[in-house]
């Protein structure tokens, strides 16, 4: 059975601060960035769903907007075979590494960055410039971010996995942190 392709229309106020839409998270990005209190509830539930992956002692490895379904209030990952490279691949799979669960704390904070800035961390016009960009570049600062989330999606976004937040754990624990600091009605983040 292939997966279910959802329209995602714009979301109303309302929409947005229940937060029930349903469908790809790709689908959901096409509009750009999302609120930050949505973005933070997303994140908490992709890492919830990695957590689950790691507990059966394997990393997912491959995460990305269109692996993940939004549901009401819950995430479910879903395989999505990704081409060749993809801007939320690791340095280390870039690189053909062996990979754990540090490379899936990366690509969350790819993700994450996505959701907050309206755009890939990592983005090229070909798939070698994609692995220069990804094994080289910083992606841009994220603004409109209070500040203490941006500096947490960059240490997920380290090149060398041992400078990453080192567990899924330790990011959900920082994620649900931030939604209880987070402004009741922060703004939409900067597109």
């Amino acid at each position: 059975m292939g997966i279910r392709k959802f329209f995602w229309p714009r979301e109303t106020e309302a929409e947005r601060a229940a937060g029930q839409q349903s469908g790809l998270l790709a689908e959901r990005l096409l509009y750009g960035a999302l609120p930050l209190r949505v973005a933070l509830r997303y994140a908490i539930g992709t890492a919830e769903a990695l957590r689950a992956v790691h507990a059966r002692g394997r990393a997912y490895a491959m995460l990305q907007p269109g692996g993940i379904v939004m549901q009401e209030n819950r995430v479910q990952l879903v395989p999505a075979a990704p081409a060749a490279i993809t801007p939320y691949f690791s340095p280390e799979q870039v690189q053909g590494r062996e990979v754990d669960y540090r490379s899936d704390i990366f690509a969350l904070g790819a993700v994450m960055y996505e959701m907050l800035s309206g755009r890939p961390a990592f983005s090229a016009p070909t798939k070698p410039a994609l692995r220069i960009a990804i094994l080289g570049c910083d992606p841009d600062p994220l603004e409109g971010v209070p500040p203490a989330i941006s500096k947490l999606v960059m240490r997920c976004l380290e090149k060398t996995p041992e400078r990453r937040v080192q567990r899924i754990e330790i990011l959900l624990a920082e994620l649900k942190l931030q939604e209880i600091l987070a402004p009741p009605r922060a703004a939409k983040a900067a597109r």
